[in-house]
């Protein structure tokens, strides 16, 4: 995400709020798509299931045998923090990016709250994931590899992104400004450009 956050695509100075959030939006959309090859390609790799199985402790439990049996190398439950560390590192990029020698001289202002830059990835990651086994049209760029990703995988994140993130800001903002132009910057019809991105 870190090259991705241009001071130039950000710079509300001249750049309006609606162009800004387009731009943080699309970039989460590619992040979440890198996001899920790297998470299937652990789930695939039979080396990394292998080292995996071989290093972890002999355990009773449903849930572990359940990821044992599926080769999930990476607890579900561990997601929502690791995505949650990609959007703090995002928002810190852009906001800091105004203080760095380039942008004092360039005059560069980032004028985006925090909340609106984490609802804006929530909604890029709760489109681009799988939300079923098999499920293609959340994210149309989906290939063959994600029917083999078992359902539970997302679950967890899926549910931690909608509740404490994106219903939360949906309830919580008072200025209906911002919330037409997060609504209508999901739904701007420039992204459809990137259904046809095949990414697994």
């Amino acid at each position: 995400m870190q090259h991705q956050c241009q001071m130039s695509f950000s710079d509300t100075t001249y750049n309006s709020h609606s162009r800004v959030f387009l731009n943080i939006y699309q970039n989460f959309i590619f992040c979440a798509m890198k996001f899920h090859a790297y998470v299937l390609e652990l789930f695939l790799d039979p080396a990394l299931s292998s080292t995996r199985s071989s290093s972890s402790s002999a355990s009773s439990s449903s849930q572990s045998q359940s990821y044992r049996h599926h080769n999930i190398i990476i607890d579900p439950s561990e997601l929502p923090e690791i995505v949650m560390g990609i959007f703090r590192a995002a928002y810190g990029q852009l906001h800091n990016g105004r203080r760095s020698k380039v942008g004092i001289e360039a005059g560069v202002e980032f004028r985006i709250y925090e909340r609106h830059v984490f609802w804006l990835g929530a909604s890029a990651f709760l489109k681009t994931l799988p939300e079923r086994q098999g499920q293609s049209q959340a994210g149309p760029g989906l290939g063959q590899g994600s029917s083999r990703m078992p359902v539970f995988v997302y679950a967890p994140l899926r549910t931690y992104l909608k509740t404490k993130i994106v219903d939360r800001l949906e309830l919580d903002e008072k200025k209906a400004f911002f919330k037409k132009m997060l609504f209508s910057t999901v739904n701007d019809p420039r992204n459809h450009i990137l259904d046809d991105i095949r990414y697994r």
